[in-house]
């Protein structure tokens, strides 16, 4: 009885929410109507891309190759807002780049404003739940992917919820699917062909027995390592040709989202294989798997656990994995009323649970430190952590995170990887209800590496 009135409580405050921003919706269409009533050059291309993982990390190579190509690009994603007019900082992480009406008006705007060429937007599950993106006419949509439980404890109807991002298509705009689970496959027979572009593997090809026909882009290994510590070596077949690519980002994930990437700028016109390969080979994804290499260590800084320590544990069978981490409190869910506070507690609950268990069975040594306690205690917090360790791994623990990580460093030994996870890019730090401190993990970084070396990265 319990959780069905927790559900019809979060969902009454989801109808009152929606109802909200009906009423805002006429306003901010009249707005933007104004706006672009003025004399404005053209009306951007926008372009939106969502998915359980990779959706940040594929806005933000869509646009850095946007921008080396000399066209004016805006971006709107966790990993940075990217635009002369935000009032937010350049170069910082966000936790959630469309919160309301009010911020994609802005986005737009600013858009218009300043004669940009694209918008690109990040848009997680609330912007598409309450609606916030219903009235964007996009030219290009992208689905990445759909992990079943990713959110379920906010969202029971998550998997809908991502795939709804597609289905409400116009039909005029260009949709990009990733075949990857089982969630998207059932998605191509609703789909329009003639807008839908699909990538996927040889394997998974198999798995859900995708129509050749149907497909646009297969991601195939090469004779070089497809995936190792130096990145990944692959190859993209399309109808015509096959072309082949390498790029320092981690992980076999990596090539899917560099993928979206090629299937969106093919869709633009504007692919150059030399241009785009390029950049593949020397961009690094701020606070995504950016890797830092200091005395034959490979320092690494994310924001998530899972699969990276499994394949880094693949990578250096010999080695010591070290993982620096700390749960994070509440987190901006608690700050927003349609969250209930019993299913933020349990959503903590859980994924404390399940990221300690994950470690214990893949990492060799742990620092758990500080992270965004917020208003939670963060002695508890630490004690929480640390008990569900239990000793079955080798665990230290340090509120300090930068202690935290510079013990993490000199404990380790040539060849080890040290893992930072949790916060990313982020830069702001709520260690407490009332006190905020700016720092992001690899500003400690070079600290560190200044007190040791007498030198920044």
């Amino acid at each position: 009885m319990l959780q069905q009135e927790i559900n019809m409580r979060i969902e009454n405050l989801r109808d009152k929410l929606k109802q909200n921003l009906e009423k805002e919706n006429k306003k901010i269409k009249l707005k933007i109507n104004k706006v672009k009533s003025k004399d404005v050059k053209k009306d951007p291309i926008i372009i939106g891309v969502t998915g359980s993982r990779g959706k940040s990390t594929v806005c933000y190579i869509i646009h850095q190759y946007l921008k080396s190509l000399g066209y004016k690009s805006i971006l709107f994603s966790s990993i940075e807002i990217d635009s002369e007019l935000s009032y937010v900082k350049k170069h910082s992480a966000v936790d959630n780049p469309l919160k309301s009406k009010k911020s994609l008006f802005s986005a737009v705007v600013q858009c218009i404003n300043s004669n940009a060429d694209y918008l690109i937007l990040e848009v997680n599950e609330r912007a598409i739940d309450l609606g916030l993106i219903d009235d964007v006419e996009f030219d290009i949509k992208v689905l990445t992917n759909i992990v079943e439980k990713q959110n379920e404890v906010f969202y029971p109807d998550y998997v809908n919820i991502k795939k709804k991002f597609l289905r409400d298509s116009s039909g005029d705009e260009k949709l990009i699917l990733v075949v990857k689970d089982n969630h998207c496959s059932d998605l191509i027979n609703e789909l329009k062909a003639e807008n839908l572009r699909l990538i996927t593997s040889p394997y998974l090809k198999q798995r859900y027995n995708v129509n050749t026909n149907y497909l646009d882009y297969i991601i195939n290994s090469t004779k070089e390592p497809f995936d190792s510590l130096n990145g990944v070596n692959f190859c993209i077949e399309n109808k015509k040709e096959i072309e082949f690519f390498n790029s320092k980002l981690l992980f076999p994930y990596s090539t899917f989202n560099i993928a979206c990437v090629y299937a969106v700028i093919k869709e633009l016109n504007l692919y150059d294989y030399v241009k785009f390969k390029e950049l593949l080979q020397k961009i690094n994804i701020p606070g995504r798997d950016e890797v830092i290499k200091l005395n034959d260590r490979t320092i690494i800084i994310s924001v998530n656990l899972v699969p990276q320590l499994e394949y880094l544990k693949k990578y250096i069978p010999n080695n010591k994995l070290i993982v620096v981490t700390g749960a994070t409190g509440i987190g901006f869910k608690g700050w927003l009323n349609e969250f209930d506070e019993e299913k933020v507690l349990k959503d903590k609950e859980l994924s404390i649970n399940f990221a300690y268990n994950y470690i214990i069975n893949n990492a060799d040594e742990l620092y758990i430190t500080l992270s965004d306690s917020g208003s939670s205690n963060k002695i508890e917090l630490l004690n929480k952590q640390q008990k569900i360790v239990n000793n079955k791994i080798k665990c230290f623990v340090d509120l300090n995170r930068k202690n935290a990580i510079k013990s993490a460093i000199l404990n380790s030994q040539p060849s080890d990887i040290i893992f930072i996870s949790g916060r990313g890019n982020r830069e702001i730090l709520c260690d407490s209800k009332d006190n905020i401190t700016l720092s992001k993990d690899i500003d400690l970084l070079n600290q560190i590496f200044a007190e040791l070396n007498g030198g920044e990265l």
